[in-house]
C-alpha cells in the first residue's frame, strides 16, 4: 500500500515526467549513455615530425641517398631527382601515408618540406 501511495504522490508531483519517462530508464542509465559518448578516442591528427622523419624515409630510399635528404632538400636540385624518380616518390608516399595525392599537388612539390606540408594536412 504504501508503495501504491509512493507511485501516486510522484504523479501528483511531477506527472508529466512520470507519464512520459519510459519504463527501466534512470538517471545512472542516462549518465552512462552521457559516459559512453564522451569516451569515443578522438580522430588522430598526423604529427608533422612523424611526418617528416617518414617522408625524409622515403626520398632517402627511393633516391638511395639515407642521410643526405634534409627537410628543405629540393628533389631535382639538391638531391639530383629526375622526373622518373619524382613520380616514384610520390607514388611510395602515397602508399605509405595511404593517401591520394593529385597530378597538380604532386607537381607543386618540389621540396620535401612541400611533401611533409601536404601530407601532414591531408592525412
Amino acid at each position: 500500500m504504501k508503495v501504491i501511495q509512493f507511485v501516486a504522490a510522484a504523479l501528483v508531483a511531477a506527472p508529466s515526467a512520470a507519464f512520459f519517462a519510459p519504463v527501466g530508464t534512470n538517471s545512472f542509465v542516462a549518465q552512462q549513455r552521457t559516459c559512453a559518448r564522451s569516451s569515443v578516442a578522438p580522430v588522430r591528427m598526423a604529427d608533422a615530425s612523424e611526418v617528416e622523419a617518414q617522408v625524409i624515409e622515403v626520398v632517402g630510399e627511393q633516391l638511395e641517398k639515407q642521410g643526405s635528404v634534409k627537410i628543405d632538400s629540393n628533389f631535382i636540385e639538391d638531391l639530383d631527382a629526375d622526373s622518373l624518380d619524382t613520380v616514384e616518390i610520390i607514388m611510395s608516399l602515397e602508399e605509405k601515408f595511404d593517401i591520394e595525392i593529385s597530378e597538380d599537388d604532386a607537381q607543386k612539390m618540389v621540396t620535401v618540406k612541400d611533401a611533409v606540408d601536404y601530407i601532414s594536412a591531408n592525412v
